[in-house]
C-alpha cells in the first residue's frame, strides 16, 4: 500500500524556505515552551501559532526579539501578534533561508477602530435641602 513521504520527512518547525521571498506572515503566539530533540538531545525553546500546525524554534536572536516586543515573562506571550519573515542567514559557512521575528503590522487609519472611552457616572452628592440651590 503506498503512503505519502512527506508524513516521514517534513520538519515539524518552521524555515524560512516555507515562507515567501518577501511575505510577512502574521500569527497569533499560542504556546511558548521547550523542547527536547530526541536525536541530539538538545533542549530549545519553541513558539506555536494559532495560524500554523507548524512551530519555529527560538535562538537568542528571537528571543531577543520577544523579550523587546512583550517582556520577559514568557506567559505575558501568549496570545500575541508577531510577523514571520524569510531572511538570508549564515549558518555553519553556508547561506540558508531563515525566520525573523517582527511587530505585525501597524493598521492603516482607514482600518483602525477609534479608541473609546468610557465615562464613568459621578457618585451623586446627597442634596441639600437648601431652597436657593435650584440644583
Amino acid at each position: 500500500m503506498p503512503f505519502n513521504t512527506e508524513k516521514y520527512t517534513e520538519s515539524p518547525y518552521l524555515k524560512g524556505s516555507d515562507l515567501e521571498e518577501g511575505e510577512r506572515l502574521t500569527v497569533t503566539i499560542k504556546s511558548a515552551e521547550e523542547a527536547t530533540f530526541p536525536q541530539s538531545g538538545d533542549t530549545v525553546p519553541i513558539l506555536g501559532f494559532l495560524e500554523l500546525e507548524k512551530q519555529l524554534t527560538l535562538n537568542r536572536t528571537r528571543i531577543t526579539k520577544l523579550v523587546e516586543l512583550f517582556g520577559p515573562d514568557t506567559e505575558d506571550w501568549l496570545g500575541k501578534k508577531i510577523s514571520l519573515y524569510p531572511v538570508d542567514v549564515n549558518y555553519q559557512g553556508k547561506i540558508t533561508q531563515g525566520v525573523a521575528i517582527a511587530a505585525p503590522p501597524k493598521k492603516s487609519k482607514g482600518g483602525q477602530q477609534p479608541e473609546v472611552e468610557f465615562e464613568r457616572p459621578a457618585k451623586k452628592k446627597q442634596e441639600d435641602d437648601d431652597e436657593e440651590n435650584p440644583f
